[in-house]
């Protein structure tokens, strides 16, 4: 197959070289089966099967079977450094993913609806609670310097709501 897409991209080709399970190259090669599937392929059956496609290609058979030679190993490496870009890219998309993944436990670390209300309101508590323990230390240092310090105003309030029956 590699010697009939070689014989096929040569320049000035009289004809498209017979298809390599075609009934005119099996004939040409010896071969009396009706298929390229049941054919027994000895060395022989190969070298006659190259002449042909070195004949048609219009080159000579020993250089026509080197070039087919080294196309496997010239496509081998071609597939190679696919392999190796395809490799960085899936290392490239694991990465991103384990990104996704970081973003989500950090996202897990933040308080989900309802808890965040409660969070305040105890912040408000503590913050109230210091306000007055400040304010307290403030009055004790006062009266250590011998200050007059007037007692805590404090006001205590009670509503009484009352309604008018209708």
């Amino acid at each position: 197959m590699a010697a009939c897409s070689r014989a096929e991209t040569s320049a000035d080709l009289p004809a498209d070289p017979p298809a390599f399970d075609c009934k005119t190259y099996l004939r040409k090669i010896g071969v009396t089966e009706t298929g390229a599937a049941g054919v027994g392929w000895a060395p022989e059956r190969i070298q006659r099967g190259l002449a042909v496609y070195a004949k048609h290609a219009g080159e000579l058979p020993e250089r026509f079977r080197e070039a087919v030679g080294r196309e496997p190993e010239q496509g081998t490496e071609e597939l190679t450094r696919q392999v190796r870009r395809l490799e960085r890219e899936a290392a490239a998309v694991a990465r991103l993913l384990d990104g996704r993944t970081a973003r989500t436990q950090a996202a897990k670390l933040l308080p989900n609806a309802g808890r965040d209300e409660r969070i305040a309101k105890y912040e408000r508590h503590l913050h109230t609670l210091l306000t007055l323990t400040l304010h307290e230390l403030e009055r004790l240092q006062a009266r250590r310097e011998g200050e007059a310090v007037s007692p805590p105003q404090v006001a205590d309030v009670n509503v009484a709501v009352e309604t008018a029956p209708k």
